[in-house]
């Protein structure tokens, strides 16, 4: 019965569910057996239904009362903490590639809803990837997003476009944090019910450890099936510690990157 986390797009049954959710419920209320054979089938629905998002359909919300509403009529204690979807396997990493005059690391999958997925964040993997270049560890697949931890989900990055630029540094990346900015917009996408479908390509230099660039593709589902595809690239340039960190010169023009607003992410 439950979907994808994250993808509310194929709910058209749940009306039908609730329907049997509800007979389920008056049987339960009539016979001491089948409340007790139904008893484990409600506490996995619980859970289930807790990894969907917050904003999802009024028949999903019924399910939900519903079901605490048996849990706790019939006694039924539901686990503490539920055990958040571990979904970090079902992103592709194509090994890295050539196409024309530059080269390729990807990552694509549905992403899932912060809170309801499982984390997987790898410190010393991402030292590994940025330690001493003045750069960060970026995940392709962010953290937030299910995402694995490992080395295949993360590349050097722009530590004003993965965070926010440190003080002091402001006027040199606007208001910095461009790619956050993003992400931040995709959390708040899928929080409403908006499935989220992503191809992300980080561009190098052939034989280069460190991307110029990141090609961002998504597609956002809507709870009635509609669908839209959007795409925004972003320059991977060097702040000015990743060029003291890596001996890069700074170039005789050398212009902060242009931070967007939500709105031209859209565009």
């Amino acid at each position: 019965m439950i979907p994808y986390v994250g993808d509310l797009a194929k709910l058209g049954k749940f009306p039908k569910y609730l329907n049997m959710l509800e007979n389920a419920i008056n049987i339960a209320q009539e016979s001491t057996a089948a409340a007790k054979m139904l008893q484990p089938i409600f506490l996995k629905l619980d859970k289930a239904l807790d990894l969907l998002p917050d904003g999802a359909p009024a028949a999903v919300q019924e399910m939900r009362r519903l079901v605490k509403k048996f849990l706790h009529d019939f006694n039924v204690k539901p686990a503490k903490t539920a055990q958040l979807a571990d979904i970090s396997g079902r992103f592709d990493f194509p090994k890295r590639y050539r196409r024309g005059d530059y080269e390729y690391v990807e990552a694509s999958g549905r992403l899932g809803v912060p809170g309801k997925v499982k984390k997987h964040r790898d410190t010393g993997a991402q030292r590994d990837v940025s330690s001493g270049t003045g750069d960060h560890a970026g995940h392709l697949i962010g953290n937030r997003f299910g995402g694995p931890g490992d080395a295949r989900n993360l590349t050097q990055q722009n530590a004003y476009i993965n965070s926010y630029a440190r003080k002091g540094d402001q006027h040199w990346s606007g208001k910095g944090g461009s790619y956050l900015h993003l992400e931040d917009f995709w959390e708040e996408q899928l929080h409403k019910g908006v499935g989220i479908d992503v191809r992300l390509r980080d561009m190098f230099r052939p034989g280069a450890d460190r991307p110029i660039g990141r090609l961002v593709e998504w597609t956002e589902i809507y709870p009635d099936g509609k669908s839209q595809k959007f795409t925004v690239d972003f320059l991977n340039a060097h702040t000015p510690n990743s060029r003291l960190k890596q001996g890069v010169p700074v170039p005789k023009y050398d212009q902060p990157a242009e931070v967007y607003g939500l709105d031209d992410y859209r565009k």
